[in-house]
């Protein structure tokens, strides 16, 4: 006789609850609980009279090998999930007929799954696939119902009234990765797509006039989130956030025009030094530290809290812009690392590594060991700021295709710079030895006067 539900999830929490008490390891306790839902399940089937034996013996079947399991398709995988995982935005990736990854709360257990920036031919098979998606219901990605329909993902707020099904995103995505495999692609992961889609479409609403400024600075004012304020304007959370920001920071007179138009000014970087300064001594004196002692500043330095540095710099930036601004350029470790190595041939051996590599697409590096002593972050940081100056965009040429011309273009400055250092030095060689045979011509003409 099956246990009710309700009975079944308190035997299960209570299992839990005793495995905790006997100090047994997470990971342990995983398991364990997988073994209790299998046994649940299968004595469901038994029960429910799926499971049938042969003149009252268990069937056995041999061990299927590895290649001639076949995958399960993906409503197959749809019932499954539903049946047994029941996992918020677990998804399953297709990277070819025979081969599945299985991707649990946004955590891939391959490195399969592309991530990074989306390519142009990705971004317009995206779009693509969003269009034929949204034909049947008469909509447009730039509909403001679709955008309203953005706002309300993740939220568990769309209702039967809502324009689009509940289950329209989920479809979505998986027709965009089969797409992406069937024109020999890697997939892309839910979270990723999802906010491509965002980003892509921001700014639906039009142009703020001077009253929607008004009305978002009054409701947030009174203290309500960007998605709720999203809600209430009909417009997407990130755009609404953005304009406030950029607001704020032309009111304060930091807004220089231009594409990004808003660089940190040399002003602000000496407040920005004196507010961290200020920060750091506050956090050693309440620690009762010594300042002078080896390690305490170095510590301290670590754990700056960037949210009550952006508040004593008065608010007009987000914490990321005052993190960033200190790693890459304030912080006397940037200035010391300099000193110590040359900026051209850390780029050059970085590139060269990322070519010897062979990776066509960015996911197809693993950063951490591109550069001994070099953490993966910053590893892929410096990389991507090296495009930027030179202005070789990965998503329209693709990774592979940046690396080659970033290569060639480091070698050739490279070989420049050794050069122009070549005849310096033999300039100052030939200036030397003409001193020299001055002031021994000199001397001579003294011994013998």
């Amino acid at each position: 006789r099956m246990a009710p539900v309700s009975d079944e999830r308190k035997l299960a929490k209570r299992a839990e609850r005793k495995a905790k008490e006997a100090g047994i390891s997470k990971k342990e306790r995983r398991r364990l609980k997988g073994e209790r839902r299998e046994r649940r399940e299968r004595k469901r089937q038994k029960a429910e009279g799926r499971v049938v034996a042969t003149d009252g013996i268990a069937p056995t079947a041999a061990p299927a090998s590895s290649s001639d399991m076949v995958p399960p398709t993906m409503d197959e995988y749809g019932e499954l999930k539903t049946k047994r995982f029941g996992i918020h935005k677990s998804w399953l990736h297709t990277i070819d007929e025979d081969s599945w990854e299985f991707v649990n709360n946004n955590r891939s257990t391959s490195r399969l799954a592309k991530r990074g920036k989306y390519s142009l031919p990705e971004k317009e098979l995206v779009q693509r696939v969003l269009r034929e998606s949204l034909e049947p219901t008469g909509l447009t990605p730039e509909s403001p119902e679709f955008v309203a329909y953005l706002n309300k993902i993740g939220k568990r707020k769309i209702s039967e009234q809502s324009v689009l099904p509940k289950s329209f995103w989920t479809k979505l995505i998986r027709q965009v990765n089969e797409e992406l495999v069937r024109n020999d692609m890697p997939p892309r992961l839910y979270s990723s797509l999802a906010k491509a889609v965002h980003h892509w479409y921001l700014g639906q609403g039009g142009s703020f006039t001077e009253e929607d400024t008004k009305l978002v600075v009054a409701l947030r004012a009174r203290g309500l989130t960007w998605g709720q304020i999203g809600e209430e304007t009909n417009r997407y959370k990130e755009e609404i956030r953005v304009h406030h920001e950029r607001e704020k920071r032309k009111q304060a007179g930091m807004y220089t025009g231009g594409r990004r138009g808003f660089p940190m000014t040399a002003d602000e970087d000496e407040k920005l030094l004196r507010v961290i300064e200020k920060w750091l001594k506050q956090f050693i004196a309440a620690a009762g530290l010594d300042p002078s002692m080896p390690g305490v500043v170095a510590n301290a330095t670590s754990k700056i809290s960037w949210f009550a540095v952006a508040k004593m710099m008065g608010d007009v930036r987000g914490p990321q812009a005052y993190r960033n601004a200190w790693r890459h350029r304030l912080s006397p470790a940037v200035e010391a690392k300099a000193q110590a190595t040359d900026g051209m041939e850390l780029d050059l051996l970085l590139v060269r590594k990322l070519f010897d590599s062979g990776a066509e697409h960015e996911t197809g590096v693993i950063w951490s060991t591109v550069m001994p002593g070099m953490s993966a972050t910053t590893a892929q940081a410096r990389f991507w700021r090296l495009t930027k100056r030179v202005a070789y965009h990965v998503g329209s040429l693709g990774f592979s295709e940046v690396v080659d011309r970033l290569l060639l273009l480091l070698e050739k400055a490279d070989a420049e710079r050794k050069r122009k250092a070549q005849e310096a030095e033999e300039e100052d060689a030939a200036f030397n030895e003409r001193v020299a045979r001055r002031v021994e011509s000199l001397a001579n003409r003294i011994q013998a006067a």
